[in-house]
């Protein structure tokens, strides 16, 4: 099947949510929303060979619980991105949210700019999977927890201008 295209403008969460739900039943694997406007929960809990492309700001726990699928934000995403991912591909070309990769336990969470505070806190590697979170700009407090294990988190830049030798945390 070709793309899905949704204008998710004035499109209330769970009705967007069931559209996709619906059409990854019907067979779609691509999705492209546009208009995207805080909904929450888009992707949480899909598996398999999926792509979304998002324009606008994903909501909140946007990808929680995902196991495959790749999304690409062209905005910002709040609060949650990728909470207890397990596999999956996530590109943010903006900002995110507090608690980025909450309990993350594979994949990989790519941010071109800032993030807030507590970001990858519980992530840890399970079985074959080791999470990953790469950072482009500045991260809040608590961006490295004590709580990590077996995972890797990156500090890219800060800012935009001034490069800082690669942050590895393992």
């Amino acid at each position: 099947m070709s793309k899905l295209v949704i204008d998710a403008k004035g499109i209330y969460y769970r009705d967007l949510n069931a559209k996709i739900r619906e059409a990854v039943r019907e067979g779609y694997k691509e999705f492209e929303l546009l208009n995207v406007s805080g909904q929450r929960y888009i992707a949480t809990g899909l598996e398999g060979d999926l792509k979304f492309l998002i324009k606008g700001v994903a909501g909140q726990d946007t990808a929680a619980f995902m196991r495959g699928p790749y999304i690409r934000v062209k905005g910002n995403a709040q609060d949650g991105l990728a909470n207890t991912m397990d596999e999956g591909r996530i590109v943010v070309e903006g900002m995110a949210g507090d608690v980025l990769g909450y309990a993350m336990r594979g994949g990989e969470v790519y941010v071109l700019e800032d993030v807030g505070y507590r970001v990858g806190i519980h992530m840890k590697a399970y079985k074959d999977k080791l999470p990953v979170i790469v950072i482009g700009g500045k991260a809040g407090d608590f961006w490295v927890n004590i709580w990590q294990e077996e995972s890797l988190l990156f500090w890219a830049f800060l800012a935009n201008t001034q490069k800082l030798p690669l942050q590895v945390v393992v």
